[in-house]
């Protein structure tokens, strides 16, 4: 789909990639859970739904299935909660992620996006950031407490 800048690159990775998925244990799908961070990924998603902006059937999900699989499967062995990735329509190429397991992509993601490299380390990221949270457990420093008055 498509056209790869350095097709060497490509030739390099793929062994790779494919190490990291056979070399993983494959963790089975987690229970359902209903905590916190059920609730905040229900809320999330219930609010898209609301605005229309969820995708619930397209071919792009073609697309995103055979990037999305090796990622859930290595990430699941990290989190309690089952991985979902969802596509959203909105105009600004985005993928973000929210508590309980949902990845949300924007469909202009996936045509912004130049190769499946980096959608896939896009996703990486984002599936990441549910089993190590790099903004919800944020701790203020010592100088912005000081300059916003905080103890």
């Amino acid at each position: 789909m498509w056209p790869s800048r350095y097709p060497n690159r490509r030739a390099a990775i793929a062994p790779l990639a494919l190490a990291s998925v056979l070399l993983t244990a494959q963790a089975p799908l987690p229970e359902p859970v209903t905590d916190t961070e059920t609730e905040l990924g229900m809320a999330v998603y219930d609010e898209l739904k609301t605005k229309g902006e969820i995708i619930a059937s397209s071919s792009l999900y073609d697309t995103l299935g055979p990037v999305v699989e090796p990622i859930a499967k290595v990430a699941q062995a990290h989190y309690e909660h089952p991985f979902k990735f969802l596509l959203v329509h909105e105009a600004q190429p985005n993928a973000f992620s929210v508590p309980g397991g949902n990845v949300y992509v924007t469909d202009s993601l996936l045509y912004f996006v130049k190769n499946k490299e980096e959608l896939t380390g896009t996703l990486c990221h984002e599936a990441s950031g549910d089993f190590a949270p790099n903004v919800c457990y944020f701790e203020p420093s010592p100088i912005w407490r000081a300059q916003n008055g905080k103890p």
